[in-house]
């Protein structure tokens, strides 16, 4: 009779933990693709630094123009002369004769006063005359001719609707008034005041037109005037900061 004998086996603990991991072992017909994708991808990074160091000194250089063009700005700026607007007056007399037109800043004396007197006349013309339909037009003008608290006393009386001598409410459209003979006289006790007279005529509707003598006095300052009054209304550049007219009383 014969004996069946079984055999234990013990594996190592050790054994089971220097067990080769599982992975990818390439094999030899493997190796053209790897060594192709190899070289995809070194010629990617390749690319990707030469990108990078492209857009790197292009900025350095985009940084180092702008730089130069601003530096040549600012030296520019304050070392050359800068671009000033230049008014040329050709002034017409009342016997019909003309001078030639010459700057501004080069009149003489008396070529300086016949276009400050210019300017004045025609601040009393748009104050004093009215009508409906150039309200608007007098309203910018003398508003751009006109500084300080003046300026916001004229405004005022010409914005409310509820002062009787706002000449909106008190004409309407019923009537217009105009400034005619004005006349200026400059004031002996001021060097920027002048004195005035004119006839107001007050036209209404279906009435003779009324006549009414009238003084006053104003002082100016020299002042920027917006190009779209100074070249029409007031040449001689000057803003005023005191008005007043009222009727010639006679007893």
């Amino acid at each position: 009779m014969t004996k069946n004998s079984s055999t234990t086996t013990t594996m190592n603990p050790d054994m089971e933990q220097t067990k080769a991991p599982n992975g990818f072992v390439p094999r030899p017909g493997d190796y053209d693709g790897l060594r192709d994708n190899f070289k995809e991808v070194h010629t990617l990074e390749s690319e990707r630094k030469r990108s990078q160091a492209f857009r790197f000194w292009m900025g350095w250089g985009l940084a180092g123009v702008f730089f130069t063009f601003s530096l040549v700005e600012g030296v520019r700026s304050l070392t050359w002369p800068h671009a000033q607007d230049h008014f040329r007056i050709a002034i017409v007399h009342n016997d019909g004769t003309y001078d030639a037109p010459v700057d501004v800043n080069e009149l003489t004396p008396v070529q300086q006063k016949e276009i400050l007197e210019t300017s004045l006349v025609n601040y009393v013309n748009y104050r004093e005359s009215y009508a409906y339909a150039a309200s608007q037009k007098s309203y910018d003008i003398v508003s751009a001719m006109t500084a300080g608290k003046e300026l916001k006393r004229y405004q005022k009386s010409l914005l409310d609707q509820n002062d009787p001598e706002n000449p909106i409410v008190k004409y309407g459209l019923k009537a217009h008034k105009e400034a005619l003979d004005i006349r200026l006289n400059p004031d002996p006790n001021s060097n920027n005041s002048w004195n005035f007279t004119f006839t107001l005529r007050v036209t209404e509707d279906e009435k003779d037109p009324v006549e009414i003598p009238m003084r006053g006095s104003m002082t100016f300052v020299k002042a920027p005037v917006s190009p779209k009054f100074r070249v029409p209304y007031d040449p001689a550049s000057v803003a005023i900061i005191q008005y007043e007219s009222h009727e010639v009383t006679t007893r």
